[in-house]
C-alpha cells in the first residue's frame, strides 16, 4: 500500500456529476443546480450507508475509523492490537464488498460501466489464470465441485479433474478460490 492515502474519497460523487446536463431538463425545471447537487449527494449518501450496513461489524468499524475518523493503520493497530497487514486485508475486503454492493446503483443511476474486477490491475479479468475458468468443460467441473461430499477431502476431486479433463490443481486452495470467487 502506498505511503500516501486519500483522507476523503468522493469518487462516487465525481461519477455522478454531469456538467453537460442542461439546466432546463424537464425533471429539473424548478430546481436550481445547487438543489440538484444536494439531492444527488443525499441519494448517494443513502446508497453508501445502505451498502455499509451490509458489511460485517469489523468491516463497518474499520470503514468508520479509517474514512470518517481519519485514523491511520498505525493508530488502528495500536487501538485494536491487530497487525497492520491484517488491517490492510480487512480494508481491501471491505472496499471490494462496497464496490460490489454499489455497482448496480452506479450503473443504474449514472449509466457508468463498472469493471467486474477485484484485482489491482483493472484490465485483468477475474479467473484469467484459473485453469477451470479457461476450460471448455467449466460447467461440468463446477457441478463436480459443488456436488462434492463436504466431509471428504479435495483429493478425489483433484484426481478426477486431472484424469477426466487434464487439469492440474496444485492445491485445494485453487478449488476453494474458484468456487468462492469465480
Amino acid at each position: 500500500m502506498s505511503k500516501q492515502r486519500i483522507i476523503f474519497q468522493d469518487w462516487i460523487v465525481q461519477i455522478g456529476f454531469d456538467p453537460g446536463r442542461p439546466l432546463n431538463d424537464p425533471d429539473d425545471a424548478v430546481r436550481t443546480e445547487t438543489e440538484r447537487d444536494a439531492n444527488l449527494r443525499a441519494e448517494i449518501s443513502r446508497e453508501v450507508t445502505r451498502a455499509i450496513k451490509q458489511l460485517t461489524e469489523n468491516e463497518k468499524e474499520f470503514i468508520r475509523q479509517y474514512y470518517y475518523m481519519g485514523r491511520t493503520y498505525q493508530q488502528l493497530s495500536d487501538a485494536t492490537g491487530r497487525k497492520i497487514y491484517r488491517l490492510e486485508a480487512l480494508h481491501d475486503r471491505a472496499v471490494r464488498k462496497l464496490k460490489k454492493l454499489l455497482t448496480p446503483y452506479v450503473q443504474r443511476r449514472f449509466g457508468a460501466i463498472v469493471k467486474n474486477s477485484d484485482r489491482a490491475d483493472a484490465d485483468e479479468k477475474p479467473g484469467r489464470d484459473c485453469a477451470i475458468c479457461k476450460s471448455e468443460h467449466r460447467h461440468e467441473i463446477d457441478q463436480i465441485i459443488s456436488g462434492r461430499d463436504r466431509t471428504d477431502t479435495w483429493k478425489p476431486i483433484i484426481q478426477r479433474l486431472k484424469a477426466e479433463f487434464n487439469i492440474t490443481v496444485r492445491s485445494p486452495q485453487q478449488l476453494i478460490g474458484h468456487e468462492k470467487y469465480h
